[in-house]
């Protein structure tokens, strides 16, 4: 299994995956995905959410649904991301994603979605993008499969356990203060 993940986590260094054949997996769109931010995600999300955590999806900002969009417009949800202001950055977590919907994609779909990377990565490096200003993003990841894809989204370790970031706006001189407070928050 680590053999898997190790041969995985190598292209996230060059911010290509073998399956984009070389192409930038941030610079693919799907058009058969759809990202909203919404008020309440718990009608939409809350099921999907209480699987994954056992536990309610939380009630308070921002929160982040992909849906997947039929050939004859249907739309299902795909997964679920939450991002808490903190002062001036965002604390992005809760990411879950409906494993069935890759059942039930077409080949075309599932092949797109492999030069994407996968649709965790996907609605991670779309939302990064949504959110807008801020100094930096920071993840708390204790799942190794999660942490991958955090890496090839463009999360970096931040020399902390389980704490990783994508620096935004933040100066050089102001990340090792950046990451001792938001380590000091705890686990989120």
């Amino acid at each position: 299994m680590w053999k898997r993940l190790l041969g995985r986590l190598a292209p996230a260094a060059t911010g290509t995956t073998p399956r984009a054949k070389g192409i930038s997996a941030a610079h693919i769109e799907l058009p058969f995905i759809h990202i909203a931010e919404v008020d309440d995600a718990a009608p939409l999300a809350g099921e999907l959410f209480q699987r994954k955590f056992k536990q309610p999806i939380p009630d308070y900002p921002r929160h982040f649904i992909a849906f997947h969009q039929t050939a004859d417009g249907a739309r299902s949800v795909a997964a679920y991301v939450h991002y808490l202001p903190h002062d001036n950055v965002y604390l992005c977590g809760g990411m879950c994603v409906d494993a069935g919907l890759y059942r039930r994609l077409s080949a075309g779909e599932r092949a797109q979605l492999r030069a994407a990377g996968s649709l965790a990565e996907y609605l991670l490096r779309k939302t990064f993008a949504m959110v807008g200003p801020c100094a930096a993003i920071f993840g708390s990841v204790g799942d190794a499969t999660a942490r991958i894809v955090d890496l090839r989204a463009g999360f970096v370790d931040t020399g902390e356990p389980h704490l990783m970031v994508v620096w935004r706006d933040a100066a050089e001189a102001d990340k090792p203060a950046l990451i001792a407070k938001v380590k000091a928050l705890g686990g989120f």
